[in-house]
């Protein structure tokens, strides 16, 4: 299953392009592209085996986007991606992905202090650069400076978005199980915070052995 793959190279294709300054609406449809494949628990290439109108058929999907589908899972690669990384450093997209910057603020990191990587930008908080900026005031720094804490622990733990179909899938198992009465995502999934170290579900049933026992016979 590719979906995973192929959402995170949309979403790479939108913040490369929101922090180029392309097209709101070209940026916005990448980015729905993703959240769509992230939630999609069929396998995109078993759509993709029915042919370009079933890809049609998804949320935010057109016809440019269908191709690059297709491209995807014929080659691996999407050629405006690898276009991208030649106009946008890669250690760029990991300071984007900071709580607090994203692409708008990237980019006026990048063009006025030259921060293409999550340590230049550790060096210029801890020298005070980015307060020096118009519109940085010291509590943006510190929310920036937070963000980066949490990117950095981010190794560690996975994107919300990267697990968030699998929790669901698996939830909808564990409410089928026998006994049990009702089942909830929980922890930090529940809560959409950024990145997730572990998923955590609560079942209620008369017989908690018959659910564990169900729960850890499932294939995932």
């Amino acid at each position: 299953m590719r979906n995973q793959e192929l959402a995170r190279i949309f979403e790479e294709i939108g913040l490369m392009s929101e922090f180029l300054g392309d097209n709101p609406f070209r940026v916005r449809a990448y980015y729905q592209a993703a959240r769509t494949l992230y939630d999609l628990d069929t396998p995109i290439e078993e759509m993709a085996k029915k042919g370009k109108e079933a890809l049609l058929e998804l949320p935010g999907i057109g016809p440019d986007l269908a191709d690059k589908i297709l491209e995807f899972l014929s080659t691996g690669k999407v050629k405006k991606h690898e276009e991208l990384f030649q106009k946008v450093p890669r250690g760029v997209l990991s300071v984007m992905e900071v709580p607090g910057v994203g692409p708008k603020t990237a980019r006026m990191l990048y063009e006025a202090l030259g921060i293409d990587s999550l340590e230049k930008l550790k060096e210029a908080l801890d020298r005070g650069d980015l307060t020096r900026l118009r519109g940085f005031g010291p509590k943006k720094a510190e929310r920036i400076r937070e963000g980066l804490a949490l990117a950095q622990a981010a190794g560690k733990r996975r994107p919300l978005g990267a697990v968030l179909s699998l929790a669901r899938s698996l939830l909808e198992a564990i409410r089928g199980l026998p006994g049990v009465e009702r089942a909830e995502l929980c922890g930090s999934a529940r809560r959409y915070k950024d990145t997730v170290g572990d998923l955590d579900f609560l079942a209620v049933g008369p017989k908690s052995e018959r659910v564990v026992e169900g729960f850890v016979r499932f294939p995932r």
